[in-house]
């Protein structure tokens, strides 16, 4: 009986560097491919994902993203865009795992929480945007990498200062690769989406967001920030739960909501950090996470009045924040310094961007090039202004009556 096969194309052309990150992973046992907003990463490393999943028939993979949106909006959906239908043969969208016709399964798992990624040994470790996960991700994961004698780790970032990753890929071996690719190296992508891009991003924060480079960022306003102090799972049990919101569209939309507990310390445990996000999109979300949590208050950019007036008319608690920079960044600051070995403010590792941006906060510097202390650098800080909304106006006003209507 003849046999009839079927050829099924992927659509991706890859670009130079794309391409000489294939050759790496054909080559090393772990790969990392670093490189600028815009540059191809995250399809290199799906396209990957399907090129070594048909080449392992019956064995199985993890593939990880920060946190649970992240790996809903941008991991996922790149999988489903690039990802030929014919190629699947099972999908549980709620278990978030997938079936290649070649029986090779992919589960798809945010890295919040990284115990999560302990389970059956693997074939292969993927990692998307792998500088905003904590080093454990990575630790438990390479310890699932005993499926198979030819099995891959690699991942796909932008470089977040000198964590983990800097200190895994920073150099290279025999088996470890680094390739890196900056922004304007992506021949697919819009010139005038690059021009926008360069002139957003100046000094450290285009080194690192458009070049690809590892930075040591100098003049950080909370050089006090450190994950293994200030990033914990937290509590269950608070008093009340208060918010922050950062108004954005082209620019990420952030909304923190963060629990009191009886010792008027705070833990933030919930981040939405999201562009092209509309209001009448918001809206829903907001509602759901304020009756989940019982939030008794959101302290919003006041810059938009008419924003919090539609929160106010949706039935949200939402009232305009104390937006004072230098008052409210000492507020936060006395509230990182830790209290008896304890700082008074936290975060969950859900809050990833923002704990990104925390640990790379800049001061502005003057004509003389020095920091000075009176203006930090307005690039990658939407998640450090919904907090610092959060915490000044909670301290300054947590008796005062919300005012509701009257903005």
């Amino acid at each position: 009986m003849a046999t009839i096969t079927k050829e099924i194309t992927i659509q991706y052309k890859p670009h130079l560097k794309q391409a000489e990150f294939h050759k790496a992973v054909d080559r090393c046992r772990f790969t990392a491919f670093i490189g600028g907003i815009g540059s191809g990463k995250t399809k290199a490393g799906i396209a990957e994902l399907l090129r070594r999943g048909l080449m392992m028939p019956g064995g199985f993979g993890i593939v990880g993203a920060p946190t649970y949106p992240m790996l809903r909006d941008a991991t996922e959906r790149t999988f489903w865009e690039m990802c030929p239908e014919e190629l699947v043969v099972d999908h549980n969208k709620t278990e978030h795992w997938v079936r290649l016709i070649n029986g090779f399964e992919i589960i798809f798992r945010s890295t919040d929480n990284p115990d999560r990624l302990r389970g059956p040994n693997v074939s292969l470790v993927y990692l998307d945007e792998a500088s905003l996960m904590p080093k454990q991700a990575w630790l438990i994961s390479i310890g699932r990498l005993r499926e198979r004698k030819d099995w891959r780790f690699w991942l796909t970032t932008t470089p977040k200062g000198l964590n983990w990753v800097y200190e895994v890929f920073g150099k290279e071996d025999k088996d470890r690769a680094t390739i890196r690719v900056a922004t304007h190296e992506n021949p697919y992508l819009n010139r005038d989406t690059i021009a926008a891009l360069e002139e957003q991003y100046v000094g450290d924060f285009r080194r690192q967001e458009l070049e690809g480079e590892f930075v040591a960022f100098e003049g950080l306003v909370y050089p006090m920030f450190r994950e293994d102090l200030h990033v914990t799972s937290g509590e269950e049990q608070y008093k009340y739960h208060v918010g922050g919101i950062d108004w954005g569209y082209t620019n990420p939309t952030v909304v923190l909501i963060a629990g009191v507990d009886s010792d008027d310390s705070i833990h933030v445990h919930y981040e939405f950090y999201r562009s092209h996000v509309t209001l009448d999109a918001l809206i829903p979300e907001l509602r759901q996470v304020t009756a989940k949590f019982g939030v008794e208050r959101y302290w919003c950019d006041p810059s938009e009045p008419d924003h919090i007036r539609a929160l106010q008319q949706a039935g949200i608690p939402a009232d305009a924040a104390d937006n004072a920079i230098v008052p409210g960044i000492m507020d936060v600051t006395s509230m990182l310094e830790p209290l008896n070995d304890k700082p008074q403010l936290t975060l969950s590792p859900a809050c990833a961007n923002t704990i990104a941006e925390l640990k790379q906060y800049q001061w502005m510097r003057d004509r003389n090039g020095q920091f000075s202390k009176e203006m930090p650098v307005k690039v990658n800080d939407h998640g450090c202004d919904a907090l610092r909304y959060m915490v000044r106006s909670w301290r300054q006003g947590r008796n005062r009556a919300p005012t509701i209507g009257v903005l």
